[in-house]
């Protein structure tokens, strides 16, 4: 539970775009599985959590008029649990114990990559 209000906070913690300024190209590393080192994965995961909390709050402000603030947190948090859900199915898949954590992580890099692109496409409507 705790895991879940640090990473709601979070989303509502950041205003516009923050990015974490390691220039990785962290979309395309996740779905080609190349991760160099533990630095690179911790960099990939704190830069997309930070995109999809500015991709966040600009549908929030442009939202505001529409009266759907609660809508799109609950949809939002529903999605965080949804995703953290299917990077731990995807990581039993692996082989190694190594491999099962460094599966979620790309995994979690990943779908966070794509959520911030859906959320600007909503954004964009």
């Amino acid at each position: 539970m705790k895991k879940y209000f640090l990473l709601a906070t979070s989303i509502f913690a950041f205003s516009g775009y923050a990015i974490a300024g390691t220039g990785l190209p962290c979309g395309e590393m996740a779905k080609s599985d190349s991760f160099q080192t533990d630095g690179e994965f911790s960099q990939c995961l704190t830069q997309t959590d930070q995109e999809l909390n500015g991709s966040f709050q600009a549908l929030k402000k442009k939202m505001k008029d529409r009266n759907v603030e609660a809508d799109l947190k609950n949809m939002q948090l529903g999605w965080i649990k949804m995703r953290d859900a299917q990077c731990t199915v995807e990581a039993m898949t692996a082989n190694l114990a190594n491999g099962m954590e460094n599966r979620a992580k790309t995994c979690k890099i990943r779908m966070t990559s794509e959520r911030t692109a859906e959320l600007d496409a909503i954004a964009d409507m």
